[in-house]
């Protein structure tokens, strides 16, 4: 448990492997279901999670556009994410995640290898 903003500071650190590779930004998309329950009862986590995905979507395309990397996650500490966001954790929760940051030239190079064949097969 992370009982300081110093101790918070370097565990969220430690948790992205952030101190080698450089900055980041990560954001958290939270949810309140009631908001949906009114009009979908028990399946309100179903739009909720859809508008969550297109909202990550759109991160996506506009990291792609800044040539930045991200990367969409949903294993977290829920926990964790209720105390740093001042959550209760049941009424409104973090159920999404993406951080943001700069590709390294090592990656960049991986990942045209690993997509030679799209060019070398014409596709």
């Amino acid at each position: 448990m992370v009982r300081d903003s110093h101790g918070l500071r370097y565990t969220i650190l430690d948790a992205m492997d952030q101190k080698k590779t450089g900055r980041i930004v990560v954001f958290y998309w939270s949810i309140v279901a009631y908001r949906e329950e009114w009009r979908y009862g028990i399946y309100a986590h179903r739009p909720a999670l859809i508008d969550a995905g297109h909202v990550g979507q759109n991160l996506y395309l506009a990291c792609t556009g800044m040539r930045l990397g991200c990367c969409a996650i949903a294993a977290f500490s829920h926990e964790l994410c209720s105390q740093i966001f001042g959550l209760d954790g049941e009424e409104e929760y973090i159920v999404y995640t993406v951080p943001v940051g700069t590709i390294r030239e090592q990656d960049k190079a991986e990942e045209k290898a690993f997509y030679r064949f799209v060019k070398e097969g014409g596709l």
